[in-house]
């Protein structure tokens, strides 16, 4: 893939480095004593132009953040292997860990940004509410799916129910909204920072909030006293930062429990458990009766409206040896767990 990927950078920007190394999910290489990552977008497509033009406008501020470089045809993006890919121009050293500090500097810095409808994320209440109807609407089959939230989930629903009343009491002036990110915590680096790509407008708790969470979990938490004691957490600040506390772990579990499994907080036994209910006996059992082969099968990909990209997986047929079906069954849970860990 590196080979390739080399390819493509001379094809679409005109560009010939001796080697590019491939960094985590990133590519990078040096060339003319300049920095680039080649990293693949994962953001609608409708929201690039709005994020070049951001981009633009920040660099032409002053505002630190990596530069999108385009393709001699003028585009953001290019595909490779079915994905789409940017290439980065970047100035700092992207392996140093941020600090609260580091998020309060780029929050004012850009606090005359206009907001945006494409984005924008300040629509908090609408949100959150279209997500509970969601969990609520899907509850059966959530719960079959992540069996640890049968204890938890309506307390947190409530929790949510009250964010969404308080929020909406809340009035908040513009002066409040920054350019934010998708996802920033005390394990982020000065590369998820400045990525542009990871960028979104919002009120500036947004950040500081995500980084408050991420802190019980990574950090120490005398952290929390320092952010809520700094200057910059203005009483209008302090009003609006938690309704934001609790929704990422209930909201969006399943990214979260692999952030949770990468940081070395939970293991990736205690994981992949989480993934499937205990399968019954009659799959397995009919099978050894009929002397039938069973074929494990997962689903790749996510759902999204109008976007789909769901694919099923098939995993190795086997049959039941022996008639042991404890045996057999707990291959059927162990395969579709692989297949399910694999594919997305």
């Amino acid at each position: 893939m590196v080979g390739i990927m080399n390819n493509y950078i001379d094809y679409y920007y005109n560009l010939y480095p001796n080697t590019i190394e491939k960094v985590g999910r990133n590519y990078r290489f040096f060339l003319n004593n300049e920095k680039y990552y080649i990293i693949m977008y994962e953001r609608n497509l409708e929201e690039m132009d709005t994020l070049v033009k951001l981009n633009k406008e920040m660099i032409e501020r002053g505002s630190l953040v990596h530069e999108i470089v385009l393709t001699k045809d003028g585009k953001a993006v290019f595909l490779c292997d079915n994905n789409s890919y940017a290439l980065l121009r970047v100035y700092i050293n992207e392996n140093i860990p941020i600090k609260i500090e580091d998020i309060f500097y780029m929050l004012d810095y850009n606090d005359t940004i206009k907001p945006n409808n494409i984005i924008g994320r300040m629509n908090w209440a609408n949100l959150w509410s279209s997500k509970v109807d969601y969990f609520e609407y899907h509850i059966g089959h959530l719960i079959k799916k992540y069996p640890y939230m049968y204890k938890t989930i309506d307390y947190y629903l409530g929790l949510a129910e009250n964010a969404i009343s308080y929020v909406k009491d809340i009035k908040t002036p513009a002066s409040l909204i920054s350019i934010c990110h998708r996802r920033i915590g005390v394990t982020s680096t000065l590369f998820d920072l400045y990525n542009p790509f990871n960028l979104v407008i919002d009120y500036k708790v947004r950040d500081i909030a995500e980084y408050i969470k991420s802190v019980f979990f990574y950090g120490e938490n005398s952290c929390v006293e320092c952010v809520v004691n700094s200057e910059n957490m203005i009483v209008d600040k302090c009003n609006i930062i938690l309704e934001r506390i609790f929704k990422k772990y209930i909201f969006d579990v399943d990214n979260s429990l692999k952030e949770l499994v990468n940081n070395n907080i939970i293991s990736n036994i205690e994981y992949s458990n989480s993934l499937l209910l205990d399968i019954k006996f009659g799959t397995v059992s009919l099978a050894s009766k009929t002397n039938a082969t069973i074929v494990p099968y997962g689903i790749k990909g996510k759902y999204k409206l109008f976007n789909n990209n769901l694919e099923i997986v098939f995993g190795t047929p086997f049959k039941v040896e022996d008639n042991d079906l404890e045996s057999a069954n707990k291959r059927l849970k162990n395969e579709i767990i692989s297949l399910i860990n694999n594919s997305n």
